[in-house]
């Protein structure tokens, strides 16, 4: 036996997994599509590649480490547009702006300019579809080094992303109070983002979907929805609202659409695919 060629055999079963893999790379670009959604792992342009959703690392790798803990964690972040708009720390206060890419010379610069008048300047010190690595150009900060993550996932039309303005609007205070009829929009928007933030972890195969940041009145488990106690809510609920009596008028709307009763998933063990059926149904009693 120890002069039987085997090659043939290796070359086989290699052709075997190539295929495998090229199938279930078709597979996933179909699904992307099918969700508006744009696979970036092979693009090689800078500023296609930029255009997505980015968590920074050690912030994550944080949350991680606390699991289940109570405890508010900062947790920095940029959205980049291809219409050129952008959000600052989308999992905190929310900022948007306009940026450009700068590439006639190196180093490469990413310029921001947020809707407060601030200016940030960076240094990109490598880009690939699921990393950043920026250098700060500003002061005593010159050469410290900032690297996000992220799923080298991109959106076709930038109105499907979670985090696009069109679909936060929500989560910024009127100025001034509204009537019954838009506090329950203001919820209802709340609630489309979630939908469309768990879709977003569903399709991406998010290793930890988490919320830290996001403004909410809803506590998430594993197979479970949850109002909060009044007493639990944080100043980012309060934030989003005109005053603090318009958002304990809109924990009295949410209180209601709890009563209602749900269809819960039959069969289905994905606790993340479990909540995102009910919150559909949520949303559409509103």
């Amino acid at each position: 036996m120890t002069g039987c060629d085997s090659s043939k055999t290796k070359k086989s079963a290699t052709t075997d997994a190539q295929s495998e893999r090229d199938e279930e790379t078709a597979a996933k670009r179909n699904e992307f599509s099918r969700l508006g959604m744009r696979d970036l792992e092979k693009s090689q342009k800078l500023e296609e590649i930029i255009c997505q959703f980015w968590n920074n690392k050690s912030d994550m790798a944080d949350l991680r480490s606390a699991g289940n803990s109570s405890f508010e964690m900062v947790a920095r972040g940029f959205c980049f547009f291809d219409d050129g708009t952008l959000i600052k720390n989308p999992r905190g206060e929310y900022i948007e702006g306009k940026w450009t890419l700068q590439q006639e010379k190196k180093p490469f610069m990413l310029n921001i300019t947020l809707s407060n008048g601030a200016r940030e300047s960076y240094r990109i010190g490598a880009l690939t579809p699921e990393s950043l690595k920026l250098g700060s150009t500003n002061g005593e900060k010159g050469n410290e080094i900032m690297e996000y993550i992220a799923d080298a996932v991109g959106f076709q039309d930038n109105t499907l992303s979670p985090f696009y303005i069109t679909n936060n609007l929500w989560r910024i205070a009127p100025k001034k109070k509204e009537t019954t009829e838009q506090l329950t929009a203001r919820l209802k928007g709340l609630i489309h983002f979630f939908v469309m933030y768990y879709d977003y972890c569903i399709t991406t195969n998010s290793e930890i979907v988490n919320f830290t940041g996001f403004p909410s009145c809803f506590r998430w488990y594993s197979g479970g929805i949850f109002l909060q106690k009044e007493e639990e809510l944080k100043p980012d609920w309060f934030s989003c609202f005109y005053n603090k009596e318009q958002a304990n008028e809109c924990y009295r709307i949410a209180e209601k659409l709890m009563e209602h009763k749900y269809t819960w998933p039959k069969g289905e063990t994905n606790w993340v695919k479990q909540n995102v059926f009910v919150l559909k149904q949520m949303e559409k009693q509103l």
